[in-house]
């Protein structure tokens, strides 16, 4: 292992195509440099992952050939299982901290080190500011707040114009899990992700947990990660997301709820339920919301993500890494 274990990456990888390539590409030019990265596979259909390591191994060797371990999972059990494999693996090549990072990104050239201050100044998890690609550079995230209310947490600045505003350090109660720096001790004592999330809303559940337990999560905008995701799956408007979305929320209720936030819930995001239908309608996609619809009904009956319902959706998301 090189002897640069401090940090390692974690990528959990699902059909990421060229982007997987690109992410750690950025990874490697900037100053994590020859860190370990660990990439998990969940049953890829494009080859992407073997694409990578064939990548790796042409790279021209100067000393030590960085590590890049793959580990190709046999069925797609979700991002929650593949993190939790991956961040596992992490720990045993002697990571102190962990670098979680989705494949749809690419991070800047200084993005680690504000990340490290913060974990440095007493933070159990730290995130970047996530911009959207293009020009001229708008905000995808600047931290964000559990609001148990529409979509359960809220990203703060998202589509805005990046002019500076969201440029403060700050606390925040959320942190979406596309880029987590997150120390190892705080993992082991949290827990891993809940797998029966499957993907979609297990960061909501972790960032309840971690300010539940006392834990410091810090918005360090220094950082600054660029993130496809929202451009590649049309907004969030996929049946996979609006499915998932709405059928974990009632996991993550069950678990954190409260009367007044199950009431936020249900008056901000099941009433409001004709109208995403009227949006969705407007923007092409009806299916999207009458998925939403399904994963609400299901998360009222407490109904596991299964293999039929994973052989309706994931074939219409096949390129979403999460």
């Amino acid at each position: 292992m090189s002897a640069a274990g401090d940090v390692v990456a974690v990528l959990v990888n699902y059909n990421g195509g060229a982007g997987l390539a690109r992410c750690v590409a950025s990874l490697r030019a900037s100053d994590f440099g020859a860190r370990p990265i660990v990439v998990v596979d969940n049953a890829s259909r494009d080859g992407s992952g073997e694409a990578l390591l064939r990548a790796e191994a042409a790279r021209p060797a100067s000393g030590a050939r960085p590590v890049l371990e793959l580990l190709v999972q046999p069925l797609n059990r979700g991002f929650a299982a593949g993190a939790n494999l991956g961040l596992r693996r992490a720990a045993e090549l002697g990571a102190t901290e962990l670098l979680l990072l989705n494949p749809d990104t690419e991070v800047e050239r200084a993005f680690l080190a504000p990340l490290r201050a913060a974990l440095a100044d007493g933070a159990a998890l730290a995130g970047p500011k996530l911009l959207l690609p293009g020009e001229p550079p708008r905000i995808w995230s600047a931290g964000g707040a559990l609001t148990w209310g529409r979509n359960l947490a809220l990203l703060t600045g998202h589509g805005e114009p990046d002019r500076g505003q969201h440029d403060t350090a700050r606390d925040v109660s959320f942190l979406a899990g596309t880029c987590w720096l997150l120390r190892r001790d705080w993992f082991e004592r949290l827990g891993a992700f809940d797998e029966a999330f499957f993907c979609y809303v297990e960061d909501v559940d972790f960032c309840a947990r971690a300010t539940r337990a006392g834990a410091r999560l810090a918005y360090a905008p220094r950082s600054r990660v660029v993130h496809e995701g929202s451009a590649a799956s049309g907004g969030g408007y996929t049946p996979l997301r609006k499915y998932l979305s709405a059928r974990n929320a009632f996991h993550l209720l069950r678990k954190h709820g409260s009367a007044a936030r199950w009431l936020r819930f249900l008056v901000g995001d099941v009433l409001t339920l004709p109208l995403a239908l009227g949006y969705a309608t407007l923007v092409g996609r009806p299916g999207a919301a009458l998925w939403k619809a399904r994963g609400l009904l299901d998360g009222w009956r407490g109904r596991a993500f299964d293999g039929a319902r994973r052989a309706e959706l994931l074939p219409r998301d096949a390129g979403a890494a999460r």
